[in-house]
């Protein structure tokens, strides 16, 4: 185990104290453990990146975060975590019959946050683009009940509105692929 590198907790913020005997990071101020393999599994995004297309999200979640540990500021891990949130594998199905609860919202919304706040400054449009996404969901999904009645002018607006900003994502990760 090294203590040369700093671990982040992800419950608090506080650095990780590495535990030799027990082959485990812990955190003084919250208490937290954290087993040092999966930590330093230098594959986890691309494991995470397995699970999530899996749909398997928990599994994905915990190595994104693990990811996160050790780079606050991955971009794989960040849009890995806001995937794993929504539930989604990929941002393509994502349209105006998208319908999330309450609750997803708003940690959608947390991790969206928690990425605009870490990722590099190159990376801050593509978390603007995500969290106007959200909001574009939040303005076109619709009960069953309403979907059965005529789409209003301004109702068609927003689905627009909701499918450009879904392109721009997926614009932005080919270009990010492409580099």
């Amino acid at each position: 185990m090294d203590d040369t590198i700093n671990v982040i907790c992800t419950m608090c913020g506080a650095s990780l104290i590495p535990d030799e005997e027990k082959k485990i990071y812990r955190c003084d101020h919250c208490g937290m453990a954290y087993g040092s393999s999966i930590l330093f599994d230098r594959n986890g995004c691309v494991k995470g990146s397995k699970s999530l297309e899996a749909g398997e999200f928990n599994d994905a979640d915990v190595r994104f975060r693990c990811a996160l540990m050790l780079k606050p500021n991955d971009f794989t891990a960040l849009r890995g975590r806001i995937l794993c949130a929504a539930k989604w594998k990929d941002f393509t199905k994502v349209d105006d019959s998208t319908y999330l609860p309450a609750f997803r919202k708003k940690n959608i919304r947390e991790r969206i946050e928690d990425a605009l706040k870490n990722a590099d400054e190159k990376d801050k449009e593509y978390f603007d683009l995500c969290m106007k996404l959200l909001d574009d969901v939040e303005l076109t999904s619709t009960s069953v009940d309403q979907k059965k009645k005529p789409i209003t002018a301004r109702r068609q607006r927003l689905i627009e509105d909701l499918n450009q900003t879904r392109q721009q994502i997926l614009d932005a990760e080919k270009a990010r692929e492409a580099k």
